[in-house]
């Protein structure tokens, strides 16, 4: 049989408690599903630890920490000529025989499954939160966090069976991904006692990131027999790398402004700079606005609305370009008899500058006949 029954099991841990200045939450969890198309399935596991420290009026800690690991196996599928139920799906049964049973146009069903892919995912998430509240109108906040993945991918098929375009030789596939995200942000926030009913909430900050990731690839073909699935144990062998690395720092202002609790406008600015940014262009600003009224409380609506908020705002926002867009790059190649050369790629642009994105906004709150 080609379609089976998949097995699910999951099971999941949670604590939490704590005292008046102490709280923690705990838990983890394991996952694994079996697919109807044996072989084929998830394991999943994750931890999860976050702590809270009150350890004054004016300061407290937080602690989140996140650990889970993903392993896959998976048959070959959708549009590909290892596809298991693709091949088993187009067989003629008219042709079926004992080594294809499905009369398989391309390759054997037993030698797809035969394949082994694995993807072996491993993520950490970590941050430290710290609040200081100095006085009861001036706050700051400060988080800091990382973000690693190191994620292995490899797929052999074995030597000794048919397949499109290896023949029986065999062949490994391996790559490897290592991505780190560290963050930084810091918000400050001021409020002002209205004054003549106006009153004022300052807030600002910076916010930061780092971005790296590196990438290493390889194959290994033909094997001289059985029982050899490393990249190193082939006749033939070749691999890639890449790496990427981005940094962004950014500033940021806004001042809130009410009246009467009924009129409320916000000005805002955010200033960035992104190591993508060309060399020439320098740094980004992205202004914002924003008004409400509450004009309901005027008195002059029709007593059916039992409020009305008028809404509007105008902002900016913008995406950096790509790692390696500023520069001119060149991409190598073999030419002749085995000669390295090279071929234009990107032809740079030291004034590169970001996207920028342009938002209008309006709208209303209302509530009828007593909301």
């Amino acid at each position: 049989h080609l379609i089976e029954n998949g097995t699910f099991v999951t099971a999941d841990l949670t604590a939490q408690g704590g005292g008046e200045d102490i709280t923690y939450f705990v838990s983890g969890g394991y996952n694994f599903e079996e697919g109807s198309l044996k072989t084929n399935w998830m394991k999943r596991g994750n931890l999860r630890l976050n702590l809270r420290w009150v350890a004054s009026d004016k300061w407290t800690f937080a602690i989140n920490s996140a650990y889970s690991v993903n392993d896959i196996l998976s048959l070959q599928s959708g549009n590909n000529w290892m596809a298991l139920l693709g091949n088993a799906k187009l067989g003629n049964p008219r042709k079926a025989t004992e080594e294809r049973p499905f009369g398989e146009p391309w390759i054997p069903v037993s030698n797809i499954k035969a394949v082994d892919t694995h993807s072996e995912t491993a993520r950490w998430t970590g941050g430290l939160t710290t609040t200081f509240s100095p006085a009861s109108w001036f706050s700051n906040k400060l988080t800091v966090g990382i973000d690693n993945v190191d994620e292995q991918k490899n797929r052999i098929l074995p030597f000794g069976q048919f397949y499109v375009y290896v023949g029986e030789v065999g062949e490994r596939n391996l790559g490897y991904r290592r991505a780190r995200t560290l963050t930084a942000d810091y918000l400050g926030t001021i409020n002002v006692e209205p004054i003549l009913g106006i009153g004022q909430e300052l807030a600002f900050g910076a916010q930061g990131f780092w971005e790296t990731t590196s990438e290493q690839m390889a194959t290994g073909k033909e094997y001289a027999g059985p029982g050899v699935t490393t990249v190193g144990g082939a006749a033939v062998t070749f691999g890639d790398e890449n790496f990427f690395e981005t940094v962004n720092v950014g500033m940021f202002a806004q001042d809130r402004f009410s009246y009467a609790d009924k009129l409320f406008a916000t000005v805002g600015v955010r200033v960035d700079g992104n190591s993508a940014f060309g060399e020439n262009y320098g740094l980004k600003a992205y202004p914002k606005f924003d008004m409400a009224y509450q004009i309901s409380q005027e008195g002059f609506l029709p007593g059916f609305i039992s409020s009305l908020k008028l809404r509007g705002a105008v902002g900016q926002a913008g995406k950096f370009p790509g790692a390696f867009d500023q520069f001119r790059t060149y991409t190598p190649q073999t030419v002749l008899n085995d000669v390295a050369g090279v071929a234009p790629s990107n032809p740079g642009n030291a004034d590169l500058k970001p996207e920028t994105t342009t938002e209008i906004e309006g709208g209303f709150d209302a509530g009828l006949f007593d909301d």
